[in-house]
Formats: structure tokens, sequence, C-alpha cells
């Protein structure tokens, strides 16, 4: 998001992240949703002098305890739906933002954050006002590319890890490969490994040759996450008792993946997005 920054916010926040590995956050959904961020998003950013003024309330935001900035999505010009929202760097620390860790499923926390009156440069505007959503659509899709890819990672090493155990697993006598069922399964597993793969490559190519991708993106993110939690779901069954310890990672993996069957947007709203290309205006019972 911030390579479409000016040249002081690059030197400032994008170069001391590559060098120094500094952690960020993004604050983009909020307790009233996050699939329908033109319309969801409340928090405001009020132009006060050569300041904006931020109060709003931000939810399941990742790495807000431990980030250094945040790039955070506020309306600029509340009567302009998606037009009025803005991107604006926010420093940890900076005084009216309240971080407040929330548990979840998975491994590492997500975070609560509320603005009180916050107050922060002007020149920490990403672009210019009302381009916040726009910028946001090019990184939403490489993100969702990152969730597919991830997803493919756990699943083909689930795979090769059940895999394994079966040849040398016996029961009844016999080795766990020699059984139907878990030779189908992992067929099954294979099957639907290299079909997301293929799709998470299909997406990557048009995002990298500067295309609209985000069709793509959605169809690559469905299919991956979906897929391949069950994936890691079957590969756990096969390995009975030890597929559900953590001395393993298959249960780190099934409950990442099964987050991410929600975040970067739920498998409901992808199926939406993926008609709505379909079908166009009438997908939004419009005729043309």
């Amino acid at each position: 998001m911030l390579y479409q920054g000016s040249t002081t916010q690059i030197d400032r926040y994008v170069l001391p992240t590559i060098e120094h590995a500094w952690p960020s956050f993004t604050a983009i959904s909020e307790p009233t949703g996050g699939s329908d961020p033109a319309r969801s998003i409340r928090t405001t950013a009020t132009r006060d002098g050569d300041r904006y003024r931020i109060n709003g309330h931000k939810m399941w935001t990742t790495g807000a305890d431990e980030g250094r900035y945040g790039v955070v999505y506020a309306r600029t010009d509340p009567a302009a739906g998606r037009a009025g929202i803005s991107a604006i760097i926010v420093d940890a620390g900076t005084p009216g933002m309240n971080v407040t860790p929330v548990a979840v499923l998975r491994d590492h926390w997500t975070t609560e954050v509320v603005f009180d009156d916050c107050s922060v440069p002007a020149g920490n505007l990403i672009g210019a006002e009302g381009q916040g959503f726009a910028l946001a659509q090019q990184w939403l899709v490489r993100g969702r590319l990152r969730y597919a890819a991830q997803a493919v990672g756990a699943a083909d090493e689930a795979l090769r890890i059940a895999a394994d155990w079966a040849r040398q697993r016996e029961t009844f006598g016999a080795l766990l490969a020699t059984r139907q069922a878990v030779q189908f399964a992992l067929a099954d597993a294979r099957i639907q490994v290299t079909a997301a793969r293929h799709l998470a490559w299909e997406a990557a190519w048009e995002c990298d040759q500067g295309r609209d991708a985000r069709t793509q993106a959605s169809i690559a993110k469905l299919y991956a996450t979906e897929a391949c939690h069950q994936i890691v779901d079957a590969m756990m069954q096969i390995l009975g008792g030890m597929g559900m310890t953590k001395d393993l990672p298959l249960e780190h993996w099934y409950r990442g993946l099964r987050v991410a069957r929600v975040v970067e947007g739920p498998s409901e709203i992808h199926r939406f997005l993926i008609a709505r290309d379909i079908l166009g205006a009438a997908a939004l019972g419009k005729t043309r």
C-alpha cells in the first residue's frame, strides 16, 4: 500500500520496514462489518489545519499491538460513498489510539483499535483524499493471492506427512497405505492441491501482467482455502490421534485455514463476486 505513497513516506516507512523488519498493521474492518467496507466504514478523519483528527472503531486488526505504524481507512467525506474513503498512516503510540488484544482461533491474536480524537499530520495521507478504497482494491487482490498460496503450501505438506505415515503405520496386520479409503483420500487431496496451485498461479500471472485480476484472485482464494482446509482435515483423520497433537503442525494449519476462509473476504462474498462477474448488472437486480 505504501508503495503508492510519496517519496517521503517511502523513505520514512517502507525502507526501514525492509531493512529492519518493522511490523505494521492495516485497519479496515469495523464492528459494523468488513466484507463491504465501502458501506461499513464509519471511522472518520476530519481535516483540522495541517492535521487529521481520526475518530472511530476498528476490529480484527492484526498486529496493531506490535506494529510500528499502520494504515487506517477512514471517511474524509462521509457523503461520498467509496469515493470518500482515504488511507492515512498512523504511528504506534499516537495519543488517542487505543489497542486491545482480541483472542481468536489462530495462534496470533487480533486486536480492537479505538480512535478518540487521534491527531496525525496531514502529510500522512496516502495518495489523495478519497483514493483509499481504490488503492485498497490493489492491496486486497495481492492479499487474497497470499492466502491462496499459503493454503496450498499447508495442504501440500499435510499430504506429504499423511503419505509418509500411511507407508509405515500398520493396522490389523497391514499398512495404512494398502487401505483403499486411505488411498482415495490421498488421491483426492493430490487432485485438489494441484487444482488450487494452478488457480493461484493463473491469478498471480494476471496480476503480474498488470491486468484486473480481482475475479481470478477471488476464485483462487475461495477454492484454495476451502479445499485445503478439507485436505488438512482429511490428513488429520488418516493420522488419527497423532493428527490431533501439537507435536505435528496439522492442528495449527487446520485452525489457520479455518480463519483463512473468513479473512480477506469470506467464501460467501467471493462466490457473490464471481457470480457478479458472470452475470453483470443482473446479479444486482438491474437490467443493464
